[in-house]
């Protein structure tokens, strides 16, 4: 079955910022992996230890928010049963499959 519900636009956003957060740390981190390859000292530095720990941060927070919205959106006896799910930025509508 599918379910299309409106979600609070302040949830999107802040689901929006942290995912923005999480790719720029991680593109950030790419980035220094694929200039240093050859250098294992780089991986070692308080710089790219940085990235990382801010990039930790930011992926847990984004996981975090999109729970907190699944929690609240989708009933506790669909999460059971919840197939795939997209939230849509513009719209702030979240559509969700499950199994009936």
């Amino acid at each position: 079955m599918t379910v299309t519900v409106n979600v609070d636009q302040a949830t999107v956003d802040l689901i929006q910022k942290y995912a923005g957060e999480y790719e720029s740390s991680r593109d950030v981190l790419a980035y220094i992996i694929e200039r240093n390859s050859t250098s294992a000292e780089v991986f070692k530095g308080e710089t790219f230890k940085k990235f990382k720990q801010e990039s930790q941060e930011a992926y847990v927070a984004f996981e975090g928010a999109k729970e907190a919205m699944l929690d609240e959106y989708v009933p506790d006896d669909v999460r059971k049963k919840l197939g795939s799910w997209n939230l849509d930025y513009r719209t702030a509508v979240l559509t969700y499959e499950y199994e009936d």
